[in-house]
């Protein structure tokens, strides 16, 4: 939102961020008159805060001084020039997601230099990295709610539909739990929210009938046996089809605070969609686990993490 109101100009600027912090709940901070923090409230956000976030309302009294624009000072930049990085923003995207549909899909990705699909398995492996990839157009559904921000909802519901008939997830690959959860898991669950949006407000996707949501639930529930772990925190890898049956997850035993720690947003929202709540109840568990194992003075975590005794294996803290 702050960066927002830098972006937007001084017409909605400081509207923005007076009611961005009025939503936390806060003093006001951006004064009626030319929304620049002054010192008083500063002090009085100060006295109000406890230790842990301390730290935080100091980073974002200064944030605040920086991008909080005078009703009266120039705008950032000019119409003009906003429509212009509107454009070529769009350009950009239309290039990368043409180039990827005429040429790679139903594959995970397309390889730029050579215009070809890349898929898992059949391509020279890059290592860990391919380890996004699971044969199930990551690109494509990556790209669903996009493609409703950029107002294409034509394409949308052609993009829709040949998710809808084309992907499936009982694939004998190994992938990142993170990785699928955030591209995958969140890119089914935002378009699905995205087409029931469009469909109350505007009679669009007359046809869909939460197909998405489904195959969220379906590919979630795939990565759940990664968290039978003894302490609830996943494992780093899954086999989509065999769970954690797979020889190549025989030695698996660390994992990212990442993948720890962020499950929750998209794991929560599937089961308050599904009515579900095995999912919410399996990603708490394992962010839990992890904030109990900080760093009591600095409150941070390391950066790898054993999933059966939840102790740091690297000397890095985030």
């Amino acid at each position: 939102h702050l960066a927002s109101s830098a972006v937007v100009g001084n017409k909605y600027g400081s509207q923005i961020v007076t009611f961005w912090v009025l939503c936390c709940k806060t003093s006001p901070l951006c004064s009626s008159d030319n929304a620049i923090v002054n010192q008083r409230d500063i002090i009085e956000i100060l006295n109000m805060c406890s230790k842990y976030f301390m730290r935080f309302w100091l980073i974002l009294s200064a944030t605040l001084v920086v991008f909080s624009v005078s009703e009266t000072s120039s705008p950032l930049m000019s119409e003009e020039e906003r429509l212009n990085l509107k454009e070529e923003a769009k350009e950009m995207f239309y290039h990368a997601y043409t180039a990827y549909m005429d040429n790679a899909y139903p594959a995970d990705e397309l390889m730029p230099l050579s215009c070809k699909p890349r898929w898992r398995e059949v391509e020279q492996s890059r290592g860990d990295i391919d380890e996004t990839l699971g044969n199930f157009s990551l690109t494509l559904v990556d790209a669903l709610d996009t493609l409703v921000v950029m107002g294409d909802i034509e394409e949308f519901d052609r993009a829709l539909r040949l998710v809808v008939r084309d992907v499936s997830f009982d694939n004998d690959v190994v992938v990142s739990v993170f990785e699928t959860n955030i591209r995958m898991v969140g890119g089914l669950i935002s378009g699905h929210v995205m087409a029931e949006h469009l469909n109350q407000l505007y009679g669009a996707l007359g046809w869909y009938r939460g197909e998405l949501l489904t195959m969220a639930r379906d590919l979630a529930s795939r990565l759940l046996p990664a968290f039978n772990t003894t302490t609830g925190i996943p494992h780093a890898k899954v086999n989509l089809k065999y769970g954690m049956k797979s020889p190549k997850l025989q030695s698996s035993r660390d994992t990212c605070t990442a993948c720890a720690g962020t499950i929750i947003l998209e794991f929560a929202a599937l089961s308050r969609l599904t009515g579900d709540s095995i999912f919410e109840e399996k990603a708490r568990q394992a962010m839990d686990c992890l904030w109990s194992q900080r760093h009591r003075g600095s409150d941070l975590v390391g950066t790898v993490l054993n999933v059966h005794s939840a102790l740091q294996c690297s000397n890095e803290v985030h």
